[in-house]
């Protein structure tokens, strides 16, 4: 039993496991274990897990809902973590801003913003994920992205040891991506200032016909991290894809979706070897046939060989 190990026991007591199977925590339904894993309920956990940590020399990573993520068959190194408890947490300020914890889930929060009265969220119906995952990959469709009505974001820094609240403004954002994502920040909670819906219903009838849109355009109910491929500039890389041929196309037990060609499933069995060799092909071909060259939207997690 290691030293960090034995630190973790003494504050979170069972509550930490070693050698954890992260499979089951991703939508994908792939990667092999963590060395260590827990869930964060507050704060003052999440700085003691971090703290003890970098004390350690342990590298730290946080899992949001799994959604957007390959994780290696070999497993992650170190500690892995979840929000839960009080980031899980929404509720309005007294000046009718919103605070959402990192480890909100996307559609509770668009659906809690519009049934409040409030309006902006509605194009992220039916985006996996959750709040905090949603922020560090500035989450959206055509109709909208999460920085759109973001105020500030508060986040855990790991070279200070502390929490800082940042302005949204401060924060550098894009398509899929925001500065975050260069590392060194753990978010932990965001508040967003949205204005009131003319019509509640209206806000809330919109976020029905969107989920049923995607319903009908997206295999939902298969294992899968949304969208393999960002979008190139003026196309679409789902059209890019099955102009090339691709639907259907398998490696091991990944295959791409004949329902929307930019989406690779997990049809029974599948490797991280399998997508990354399936998203390379379809990479490889796309570029050959159309001279576009395609960046991937998931982020791989683990080691890879």
């Amino acid at each position: 039993m290691s030293h960090f190990f034995e630190v973790l026991l003494k504050f979170f007591g069972d509550r930490v496991k070693t050698d954890f199977p992260l499979a089951p925590l991703t939508t994908f339904g792939i990667g092999g274990p963590a060395d260590y894993f827990v869930s964060i309920g507050n704060e003052e956990e999440l700085d003691f897990a971090v703290s003890a940590a970098r004390r350690a020399g342990t590298p730290v990573t946080a899992l949001g809902f799994g959604s957007n993520v390959l994780i290696s068959d070999l497993g992650a190194r170190g500690l892995v973590f979840v929000l839960d408890g009080d980031f899980k947490k929404m509720f309005f300020e007294p000046g009718g801003c919103l605070k959402a914890g990192a480890g909100a889930r996307l559609p509770k929060f668009v659906t809690f913003a519009a049934e409040q009265g409030r309006t902006g969220m509605e194009p992220l119906a039916g985006v996996p994920g959750t709040v905090g995952g949603g922020i560090f990959m500035n989450a959206g469709t055509r109709e909208g992205e999460i920085k759109d009505h973001l105020k500030s974001v508060r986040v855990y820094s790991l070279q200070e040891g502390k929490f800082q609240d940042l302005s949204s403004s401060a924060i550098e954002f894009g398509y899929r991506r925001s500065s975050l994502q260069k590392g060194g920040h753990i978010i932990v909670s965001a508040i967003f200032d949205f204005p009131i819906a003319n019509d509640k219903k209206e806000a809330l009838d919109r976020i029905k016909r969107l989920m049923e849109r995607r319903k009908a355009t997206q295999p939902i109910d298969t294992k899968n991290v949304g969208s393999i491929f960002k979008n190139p500039p003026g196309d679409f890389a789902a059209r890019l894809i099955e102009q090339a041929g691709l639907k259907g196309e398998r490696r091991g037990g990944a295959v791409v979706s004949p329902i929307h060609a930019n989406f690779i499933v997990n049809a029974g069995g599948a490797k991280a070897e399998d997508v990354l060799a399936l998203a390379e092909k379809i990479k490889a071909v796309v570029l050959e046939k159309f001279g576009v060259s395609l960046e991937p939207e998931f982020r791989c997690l683990g080691e890879f060989q």
